[in-house]
């Protein structure tokens, strides 16, 4: 009784119900508490408490809410308590006065300690707290439970460009694939160019905004695939700062990941911070914590790193979640934010304006090859390098940190016939050797014994499936029903409940058995499921906990497992929640199309055996069916590829000679291409059909298509590196052409092939040496051997030798001082090629020595014209000219050369932060006499992205310049301008009817840059679509291309113009309406039989082999198929749609395919 009186007052310890002697209750030394008086209240963290001996302050420091609440009571509970105890037992009278002189001293020294309490933390308070605070999450855990130095957690950020900064990178573009490989998504980031990444370190610099300012990026949106490694960023950024980074822009750098933002249920930025962060210590203490951090956010010294925007969103779209979207749009307002997202999911009218947009794109190649390094011990290496080599499809998985890790981890059960496996092979293989590690976890037993390592390591693949047939099930359920939910990824508590009361209703109808009781907790333990807060006691999960699968890609083959198990019997199952056979294939048929199945569809090809096989190919070749066929052909490819070994050869057969007939009708169709098969750049596309065309075919286009195709492989087998080497002596020299230039294409050539190429340098047929150097033209990397043959062949008779050559070299990034002298002399060389070809290597060279600068500069002032050409290009690509070049090139603007000018106007415009000096010199050049130095000076201020106004208005002056050139330069400077004032738009929209064509088409291409244009500059275009001058047209067409959204009667106009005769404007018709898919599906039923035609021909055909785009018929609508999910074009006339699918079939007819 006198213990239960004690603990009313929550004072416990110490106290027994033994002797006078047992119920002492110590208390801390008097030293103790003065310190803590002295220097005002320390830390919960901090040493001295831990100094302390335990008693009765120190559990009330700790406990101070509490006592706080029982403070006014005490008196008259002391009364209570010692009337009780009186009462009860004389044996404890003797402790009542002791224990109403410990109160008393509680409530002294309470009041004592609150009082010191500061009102605001300081800042190095706050920073010792948050450390605190996130030195258990700042860790990365390997699935073999290992940790990992944040250091090897590579993350790579490449920009995501606005259309017109893009535009002008193209030549980048197209080397996207070379460092970095990924297998299909519908996650994809558009724009995306991998070749302008950003080191993290320099993350905070100086650079060229969305908007085109230069500037320090206060808003970042990054966005990554799931499980790409966008937490990864977020722990480095944390730990960077800790480290010493961004120490002079940011006191504090907070990381908030937006899930838990409802689980906390604070809607204000001071509440959120003492919840998140310092609610572990004392009240008022935490409180005062995030009072000061918010005083510095105020202030903007703190960096919001703003983790997860995609999983908030929809608890913000509900009448319940009004306060948290307000709030949400206060931290996404915050001075300085990084906002983390994957695409699917990104609301955008929730975020501010953005001044750098960046993607996570995984490991490149180095980053692969440096991972596999240093967690494998050598032999290991060896073993995953080589199998990653040899396999082209798994290089588009190695590039996800964590599918790279479980390779590591599975390396002594990787095949040795890397070539031959499939995807689902490899996820058969990598998910059995983590159940291995997870029976031991869970103790799994056999024959009523528990499983010794050794036992598990010998268990056959088979008796592994057997053994965790319960888990798998549970998984695969709890995947494909969450795939089946909106694509789902992430599981709270009641969907786990909710899927396993789903199985045990099942299991218990179908009398299969009972599931272990605690299944939801051994799930929890396994490889497969990991929470949200991953680094938290899974034990202790909490209602804002969420669980997830180990990535994307496993949870897509659990769901396969279960589709495949369900597509394989021949019996229905009982009812429940579970499907029949039928029920199963018709969600096949309706969901074969869509993106966000495609990597199911794949495993599910690759899991079936036998006649279920066969059925399941009928299936994807049955109704519904793609009426433009690219987008089935890709799926059909990538399925047979999972299956190839499954299917009985007749069926493969069969197939393989239909994806040849589309293959031809695609090079027959889509002259765009350059005669090159997009589909058949598609990595899953067997390759041993086109080797044999290449070696075997009479037909030479045939064999250059073969070429040509296996070139945009972006990684190709050793049979076909053969084949292409080979074909580099077919008597047809643009079969040589072909076949070089795919050698050339790959980014990592074997050794071996890298030293024939050095070898066929000096063949004695001048194509082969031509055809050598162009293959090595594309190598990043080239040995010091290629480098000094390619010297050599600088001096090679044959000029078109010496231009390849030349241009070899021009792609090696950093390149030695004598092979860019040697460069250097070639400008003088007899052909104007060879000279443009030499030019432009020194042109790459983003670092000339300064002997080269030198000699750069006295070729400016030399008598050979091209040579001065060439040099002032050259001197454009340094990103910092010494003054000297400067100057040299503004005097090179007064030369009489035209080409001379052209290229000083080159250089000084590619400076993008000219000295004022250098500007005012150009301004003034606007008013000289002579046209050619006004027109040269408006060309070089074309690359200023930020003029003055003052400047803009002297740009607005010379639109009305007598002299052509001179208004055309003026108009595209002011196009380089992200965002033009409403009068400047107003006068390039004037310009558009100036009687010069190539004013008319600056003017276009002016508008074109801007992401955002009026209606009337939009009609303006439209009108202009009609243009005398194909090129006018042309750069109408792109402007249209560029803005985000089209009115119908723009649309109707591009449709039109896809009747135009010259290619270069159906070309640029076609791009645009590639980015107004939307409005171009809504509007097929509306358009005349010829202009179906030339829609399916020009636009979406061809857009179908290289993206998403399929169309079926359901339910009298018509449904379209792209990266942004479903749309369904509203009912539609029968005849309408009879008109749509017959046009479609005659043109497939008419090539011979009959599908």
């Amino acid at each position: 009784m006198v213990q239960s009186a004690l603990l009313r007052l929550g004072i416990s310890e110490g106290y027994t119900d033994g002797t006078k002697d047992d119920m002492d209750i110590p208390l801390p030394a008097k030293s103790s508490v003065s310190k803590i008086h002295q220097d005002g209240l320390r830390p919960v963290w901090d040493p001295a408490w831990h100094a302390i001996p335990k008693g009765i302050l120190l559990k009330a420091v700790q406990d101070r809410d509490q006592r706080n609440a029982n403070l006014d009571t005490l008196p008259a509970q002391f009364i209570d308590i010692k009337q009780e105890i009186r009462s009860s037992s004389s044996k404890v009278k003797g402790a009542v006065d002791q224990i109403g002189a410990n109160i008393q001293q509680l409530k002294a020294d309470t009041r004592v300690i609150s009082a010191s309490l500061p009102s605001e933390s300081s800042l190095e308070d706050i920073n010792s707290a948050l450390k605190t605070y996130y030195a258990p999450y700042l860790v990365i855990l390997r699935v073999s439970g290992d940790e990992l130095d944040l250091e090897t957690c590579y993350v790579n950020l490449a920009i995501v460009e606005a259309p017109a900064q893009r535009d002008k990178e193209k030549q980048y573009l197209k080397e996207q694939a070379a460092v970095f490989h990924r297998i299909p998504s519908f996650e994809a980031v558009e724009r995306a160019n991998m070749q302008s990444s950003i080191p993290l370190e320099q993350l905070f610099n100086k650079r060229r905004l969305r908007d085109g300012n230069e500037d320090i990026p206060k808003t970042i949106l990054v966005q990554g695939r799931a499980g790409i490694g966008k937490t990864t960023l977020c722990k480095k950024l944390v730990l960077a700062h800790q480290t010493g980074l961004w120490r002079d822009r940011f006191d504090t750098v907070l990381w908030i990941p937006l899930r838990q933002l409802k689980a906390f249920k604070a809607y204000n930025l001071e509440d959120l911070l003492h919840k998140k962060f310092f609610a572990q210590g004392l009240k008022q203490e935490g409180e005062a914590l995030a009072r000061g951090l918010a005083v510095s956010a105020q202030k903007g010294r703190v960096l919001f790193i703003l983790d997860g925007l995609d999983e908030i969103v929809t608890d913000t779209q509900c009448d319940e979640g009004i306060a948290l979207r307000s709030f949400l749009r206060t931290l996404l307002r915050q001075q300085h934010a990084i906002v983390t997202s994957r695409p699917s999911g990104l609301d955008r009218s929730l975020l501010p304006s953005i001044d750098l947009e960046l993607e996570t794109v995984g490991f490149s190649q180095q980053n692969v090859k440096d991972f596999v390094a240093k967690v494998l011990k050598p032999k290991a290496v060896r073993t995953v390098q080589d199998f990653i080599q040899q396999a082209p499809l798994i290089q588009g998985l190695v590039n996800i940190p964590v599918q790279l890790d479980v390779i590591c981890f599975s390396w002594d059960s990787l095949p040795m016939d890397g070539p031959t496996i499939t995807m689902t092979g490899l996820y058969q293989l990598m998910v059995r050797k983590l159940w291995c590690k997870d029976a031991l976890r869970l103790g799994k037993t056999a024959g009523g014994k528990v499983l010794t390592p050794q036992q598990v390591i010998e268990l056959a693949p088979e008796d592994i499936d057997e053994l965790m047939a319960t888990e798998l099930q549970h998984l695969g359920y709890l995947a494909f029903k969450g795939l089946k939910n909106n694509h789902q990824i992430e599981f709270d508590a009641k969907s786990l409940l909710r899927a396993l009361g789903d199985l045990r209703e099942y299991r218990a109808t179908a009398k299969i058995g009972l599931l272990p009781p605690q299944l939801l907790e051994m799930m929890k333990q396994t490889s497969f499921l990991h929470t949200a807060d991953a680094d938290l006691d899974a034990s202790k999960s909490g209602p804002q906990q969420a669980w997830y699968f180990l990535h994307l890609t496993f949870q897509e083959y659990f769901a396969a497992t279960w589709i495949a198990q369900h597509l394989q019997v021949k019996r229905p199952h009982p009812p429940a929640e579970m499907m029949t056979v039928e029920q199963a294939k018709a969600f096949v048929q309706e969901h074969k199309y869509n993106p966000q199945y495609e990597v199911v569809w794949w495993m599910v090809a690759g899991l079936l055996d036998g006649e279920a096989s066969e059925e399941f190919f009928d299936l994807l070749q049955g109704p519904p069916r793609d009426l433009i066929g690219g987008r089935h052909q890709q799926i059909l490819a990538s399925c047979l590829n999972e299956a190839r070994a499954r299917l009985d050869t007749t069926v493969v057969t069969r197939l393989d000679a239909e994806l040849m007939k589309w293959l031809h009708f695609e090079i027959q169709t889509c002259h765009s291409n350059g005669g090159r098969s997009m589909l058949g750049c598609q990595t899953s596309f067997p390759d041993a059909l086109l080797v044999e065309k290449l070696g075997s075919d009479e037909d030479a286009d045939v064999r250059y298509s073969a070429a040509s195709v296996l070139g945009k492989q972006s990684t190709l087998s050793e049979s076909a590196i053969l084949s292409l080497i080979n074909a580099l002596k077919d008597e047809d020299w643009y079969v040589r052409y072909s076949a070089a230039s795919a050698l050339g294409d790959q980014s990592t050539l074997p050794g071996s092939s890298i030293q024939f190429l050095i070898g066929a340098l000096k063949d004695e047929v001048k194509y082969i040496r031509q055809s050598a150097a162009s293959a090595l033209c594309k190598q990043s990397t080239l040995p010091e051997s290629a480098i000094e043959s390619l010297i050599s062949a600088l001096k090679d008779k044959a000029a078109f030798v010496r231009y390849s050559a030349a241009s070899a070299l021009g792609n090696q990034s950093m390149l030695p001082e004598s092979a860019i002298q040697s460069l250097i002399d070639i400008l003088k060389d007899e052909d104007q090629h060879v000279r443009e070809s030499a030019a432009s290597a020194i042109y790459n060279q983003s670092m000339l020595p300064e002997s080269a600068i030198q000699s750069l500069i006295g070729a400016l002032k030399g008598e050979d014209a091209y040579a001065r050409d060439s040099a002032a290009s050259a001197l454009g690509n340094q990103s910092m000219l010494p003054e000297s070049a400067t100057l040299s090139l503004i005097g090179a603007l007064k030369h009489e050369d035209r080409n001379v000018r052209a290229s000083a106007e080159l250089a000084l415009g590619n400076q993008s932060m000219l000295p004022e000096s250098a500007i005012q010199s150009l301004v003034s050049a606007l008013n000289y006499k002579a046209a050619f130095i006004r027109g040269s000076a408006a060309s070089a201020l074309v690359n200023q992205s930020t003029l003055p106004e003052s400047i803009l208005e002297s740009a607005f002056g010379v639109l009305n310049d007598k002299a052509t050139f001179v208004r055309s330069s003026a108009a595209s400077a002011l196009g380089n301008q992200s965002m033009l004032p409403e009068s400047a738009i107003q006068s390039l929209v004037s310009v558009l009817n100036d009687k010069a064509a190539f004013v008319r088409k600056s003017a276009a291409s002016a508008l074109g840059n801007q992401s955002m244009l009026p209606e009337s500059a939009i009609q303006s275009l439209v009108s202009v679509l009609n243009d005398k001058a194909a090129f006018v047209r042309e750069s109408a067409a792109s402007a249209l291309g560029n803005q985000s959204m089209l009115p119908e009667l723009a649309i109707q106009s591009l449709i039109g113009a896809l009747k135009d005769e010259d290619s270069n404007v159906w070309q640029a018709v076609t791009v645009a309406l590639h980015n107004q898919c939307y409005s171009l599906c809504i509007a097929l039923p509306r358009l005349a039989e010829d202009e179906i035609v030339c829609v399916y021909k020009n636009h979406l055909f061809p857009y179908s082999c290289r993206r998403v785009m399929s169309l079926h018929v359901q339910d009298n609508e018509l449904c379209f198929y792209t990266e942004q999910g479903l749309v369904r074009s509203g009912p539609i006339e029968s005849d309408k749609q009879k008109i749509i699918t017959s046009t479609f079939k005659a043109v497939q007819h008419e090539a011979g395919i009959h599908a």
